[in-house]
């Protein structure tokens, strides 16, 4: 496959300007905005042609439909009589529009010299038209429109002025392709665009690949193979590479759902970055390719994880010993393009076609120097890996990205003699109820009644998920499965009993970051100190982490938040697994013996850890120091006025926040039966908020400490009462003075610790 210039030859490509473009655009259901003809108002839209991706158990997606089949949102057309009203000294006169003439070789002296303006709108006067016209004088214009200016050379002038209008050509020419309505019997074929597209070459085909890539990289219907081929020829892998979007992961992306396997193996030989992730924002949940997850799109090489036995197996035929086999790749084979109307044999084909696919990227990996490619890419390696050595030994918990530890988690399960849970999603149908505030609030005021209810709920709801996705639970054994379950289950409910809240409820939605995310991130933080109070190993797979991800998380966050809450972006998604990385690295001195780093499959030395936690610390700043407040403060302005109202006048917009954080989760942790999870919210670092503002007394959680840790009765009781009488009265001699609306809550944990 010829490219424009090999990695190593390539220069940065600028990034053009893009400006507002006057071509219409038109809706594709939940994939981006399509250009296309517009149909006449008197007319009933034709069948759609749609081609869908199924995901399963996701649903499906359609991602392109006929270009004449849906009226997207106009401007009021205007003849060219049409006037706007000027407003001068006073008087209000008419100032007549200038004709714009529609035929493109009118056009042809000034497109030569690289004046595009009255082109671009005479092209997009053209597809008013539409309707107007008839459709074989209406077709052919367009189709003469679009010839034109793709094989004139000083149509490219000032490309930087409108690049934008020719990736809309581009997409226009494949809406009208796919159109039931053109179509070829209107001229309109893929031979038609390839030609016309071989006419742009050099730096304009470069940066022009580039925006088609960016616009539709998940829209294969748009970028068909001959677009594809062409964009594959012209793209610069350096700017790929260095793009901040992520685009070297959606060409990826792109090439590794439609099947192209030979061409991302020629771009790994090339040094494009297999490693690069990409976020396309939680605003389009259905998009459901392969790869795509919570809004990002995954690195290549954690896409293939889940195919790397697979690509081990000498042979795909059905195997009596391998149930799973048929399930996975009926399963992958659907989460493809066209997925969603295949017959689950034609849905196996695939899957075995993308197996052998994956087995094509595995070899041009491995052909890479290693410390090019963050994991492995044969499944000997990882059964024979230290990982899997010491899990034999002792059995726990694997962590990391799901499809990069998916190897690991396969050949772990393989070792065991009984089914057992290797990672907290395995127990998720219980965590996600227990970390909801009604069950979390049950669960923290009387954990012996709540926890029965919360496993039997979770039993019931993974004995549903087993048969709804197979493929997830390839390698249970239902009722040995079930029995590790609910032991889990139970173990890890009681210590979540035992910790602090973290949840911010009460404000959910008003900070600027996904809930559901953040949520997901506490419940599996949580899990990682039920592991250090069971004495469980927690195998952390760093495969595919960066560093520099780690160290800038909560700058990179803070950015995406203030950009949201000033009205731009996308609320933030917490990344769960770098969520995690980081509070290992913020408590290691409690956690170290807990947890074992590895990168592909060999452990980490401590020292290296050591390393990466002092540059995450040394990057530190408070969140609070840089954070923009939401607009809407009110829901915090309440919470603080209930308590101490004066210090509405005194405090920063961004600690009202944090106050009435502290006093929500000292109200939650006050329920608690465990003393434990007051003793250690009163002493946690998000507490000193509360003491800085004499909301609280210094030395409370000192005293509350030695209620709890009384060697007996009558000495919790002898403190309790001290307690009680110091916060009683605010001019105590022994200056406890807290708030009355603060005071009933602490009553109660004082006086349930001294019962």
């Amino acid at each position: 496959m010829s490219r424009s210039r090999s990695a190593s030859q390539s220069t940065p490509t600028s990034r053009m300007k893009k400006p507002r473009s006057t071509v219409r655009r038109q809706s594709v259901g939940s994939t981006p905005t399509n250009t296309g003809p517009r149909p006449p108002a008197n007319n009933a839209p034709p069948a759609v042609a749609a081609t869908t991706v199924d995901g399963d158990s996701n649903g499906d997606v359609v991602v392109v439909e006929d270009a004449a089949s849906s009226t997207p949102p106009v401007e009021k057309n205007r003849r060219e009589e049409d006037a706007d009203p000027v407003d001068v000294t006073g008087l209000t006169i008419a100032v007549a529009q200038p004709s714009v003439p529609l035929s493109f070789k009118a056009h042809v002296e000034a497109i030569e010299k690289g004046d595009l303006d009255a082109a671009e709108n005479a092209f997009t006067k053209l597809y008013d038209q539409m309707g107007t016209l008839p459709d074989d004088e209406w077709s052919a214009a367009v189709r003469g429109w679009i010839e034109g200016l793709l094989t004139t050379p000083g149509a490219f002038v000032n490309t930087d002025r409108h690049d934008m209008f020719f990736v809309e050509l581009v997409r226009n020419a494949r809406t009208l392709i796919l159109s039931t309505r053109f179509g070829a019997k209107a001229g309109f074929t893929d031979a038609w665009l390839t030609e016309a597209l071989s006419h742009i070459g050099g730096l304009t085909a470069t940066s022009l690949a580039q925006f088609l890539l960016e616009r539709d990289w998940n829209n294969p219907a748009i970028l068909e193979k001959p677009v594809r081929d062409w964009i594959c020829k012209h793209i610069d892998i350096y700017s790929v590479n260095q793009a901040e979007d992520g685009l070297a992961c959606r060409l990826l992306n792109l090439l590794w759902n439609t099947g192209d396997y030979q061409a991302i193996c020629d771009f790994i030989s090339m040094g494009i970055d297999t490693a690069q992730p990409a976020y396309y924002g939680m605003e389009n949940p259905r998009l459901v390719f392969d790869g795509m997850h919570s809004g990002r799109v995954q690195p290549l090489e954690h896409v293939l994880g889940k195919y790397l036995r697979l690509a081990s197996l000498r042979s795909l035929a059905p195997n009596p010993d391998d149930p799973g086999l048929e399930v996975e790749l009926t399963s992958y084979g659907g989460m493809s393009v066209g997925g969603g109307g295949l017959t689950p044999d034609q849905k196996r084909q695939r899957g075995a076609e993308k197996v052998a696919g994956a087995k094509l990227i595995f070899e041009a990996l491995g052909r890479r120097p290693k410390d090019k490619v963050t994991i492995l890419t044969t499944y000997g390696d990882v059964e024979e890996s230290d990982l899997i050595t010491a899990f034999k030994e002792k059995a726990g918990t694997i962590w990391g990205f799901e499809h990069v530890r998916l190897p690991y988690v396969q050949a772990a399960h393989a070792t065991l003699d009984k089914d057992q849970p290797l990672r907290m999603w395995e127990l998720w149908e219980t965590v996600q109820l227990a970390i909801g505030k009604g069950w979390y609030t049950q669960l923290l005021a009387n954990p012996t009644k709540t926890i029965p209810l919360l496993v039997e709920a979770g039993v019931k709801a993974t004995a549903e998920m087993y048969q709804k996705r197979p493929v997830d639970y390839l390698y249970w054994t239902l009722p040995q499965f079930e029995a590790a379950f609910r032991v889990q289950c139970e173990s890890f409910l009681k210590s979540l009993a035992e910790q602090q809240p973290r949840a911010k409820y009460d404000t959910k939605g008003l900070r600027g970051t996904d809930f559901n995310a953040y949520m997901g991130a506490l419940g599996c933080v949580a899990g990682l100190w039920w592991a250090q109070k069971v004495g469980a190993p927690v195998y952390y797979c760093l495969d595919g982490v960066k560093d520099d991800d780690v160290v800038n998380y909560k700058t990179l966050k803070t950015a995406a938040i203030n950009t949201f809450l000033g009205g731009r972006g996308k609320e933030y998604v917490d990344g769960i697994t770098i969520f995690e990385i980081r509070e290992i690295l913020r408590t290691w001195p409690a956690l170290k013996d807990t947890v074992k780093f590895t990168r592909k499959g060999k452990f980490i030395p401590d020292t290296e850890i050591e390393a990466l936690k002092a540059k995450m610390d040394a990057a530190y700043k408070p969140a609070w120091e840089d954070r923009k407040p939401p607009k809407d403060l009110s829901k915090f302005q309440q919470i603080v006025n209930d308590v101490a109202p004066e210090l509405l006048t005194s405090l920063k917009p961004y600690d009202v926040m944090r106050v009435a954080n502290e006093i929500s989760m000292l109200e939650l942790a006050a329920t608690a039966e465990s003393g434990k999870v007051m003793v250690d919210f009163l002493e946690s670092k998000g507490c000193k908020v509360l003491y800085s503002n004499n909301l609280l007394p210094q030395g409370l959680g000192t005293r509350f400490r030695e209620i709890v840790e009384a060697g007996s009765a009558d000495k919790k009781k002898e403190l309790a009462a001290a307690l009680l009488e110091a916060i009683a009265n605010e001019t105590g001699a022994d200056e406890m003075r807290i708030r009355p609306t603060l005071r009933g809550a602490l009553i109660h944990a004082i006086k349930r610790q001294s019962a």
